[in-house]
């Protein structure tokens, strides 16, 4: 009878994604109880690991246990860390204004021969850099800057999603913490974290960037985050289908579009399986969806 529960058990297992909107509240989470001075070179503390377990699983109607976020934090350290080596490289430098890194196409061809795994982010951008340095421990790396003038390789504008959706398993779980997740947080905690949200993009906002370009570019992006941000929220719970429906509907629209060969819809199609870029497609519309779809393709 045992089999058979657990059967049924494995059968019915839980599928959790990870979506952006998820990941930038986690990072605000974690960058307030760094500034709580909760994070030793071991990590964070258990009181701080409980409060922010329960604080997101109060913010988005969730289960999630510690070992689901400690699994994620495992996952942004990664992508932080693969970022910063490119960084320390010769040749290699960070754009702030759209939050990539920037290099000839010679300097990364050279280092991708020997480092597969930074591939991605030759067109992908890593929006909450900043964050993760305080995290993480070094937050200087996005303060480089190419200062030779020299042509750097085409890549796309700063998409506000920090990496596709991670699908887990209870299976992910299996040795979680058997601490109790149930104890409420105080309101000055809430307080605190609200204030260090309102603060978030205050303290790491860019300072050499021309303050005219800046200023647009920040009005363009709040404007497409907030659509995007509301889409990716309706959908955050769903999996297979619904992607899979999203992916069906973001062709639909592109084969409808004028303007556009065949080898840049080819493109299209490929950097619409992304699903970051498929939110932003489909809240564009009109000449505005035919330009960034130009400016995307280019670095592909």
């Amino acid at each position: 009878m045992g089999t058979h529960r657990r059967s049924n058990g494995t059968a019915e297992r839980r599928r959790l994604e990870w979506n952006p909107y998820w990941d930038e509240y986690f990072v605000v989470l974690m960058v307030n109880q760094v500034n709580k001075g909760k994070k030793r070179e071991s990590g964070f503390s258990k009181d701080a690991w409980r409060s922010m377990v329960i604080k997101f699983n109060r913010k988005f109607n969730q289960t999630l246990h510690k070992q689901h976020l400690k699994h994620r934090y495992q996952y942004l350290k990664r992508e932080y860390k693969i970022v910063k080596t490119l960084l320390d490289q010769t040749g290699f430098a960070w754009d702030e204004r759209r939050k990539i890194v920037t290099a000839k196409t010679e300097a990364w061809d050279c280092y991708l021969s020997e480092h597969p795994e930074a591939k991605l982010y030759r067109t992908r951008g890593l929006p909450l850099m900043g964050e993760l340095g305080i995290i993480f421990g070094n937050s200087t790396a996005d303060n480089q800057q190419n200062h030779h003038g020299e042509k750097m390789e085409e890549a796309p504008r700063v998409r506000r999603a920090l990496q596709p959706p991670v699908i887990f398993t209870d299976d992910d779980v299996a040795t979680l913490d058997s601490e109790s997740d149930e104890s409420s947080c105080s309101r000055e905690d809430m307080n605190a974290l609200d204030q260090g949200n309102k603060r978030k993009f205050e303290i790491l906002s860019p300072s050499h960037c021309d303050k005219k370009a800046r200023k647009m570019d920040k009005l363009m992006v709040e404007a497409l985050q907030e659509m995007a941000d509301s889409l990716r929220f309706r959908t955050s719970r769903t999996v297979g289908p619904s992607s899979k429906q999203e992916l069906k509907n973001c062709i639909e629209e592109l084969q409808a579009m004028k303007d556009l060969d065949d080898q840049l819809f080819g493109k299209a199609c490929k950097m619409l399986k992304d699903e970051k870029n498929a939110v932003i497609f489909m809240t564009l519309k009109g000449h505005h969806r035919l330009l960034w779809v130009n400016e995307m393709c280019v670095a592909l």
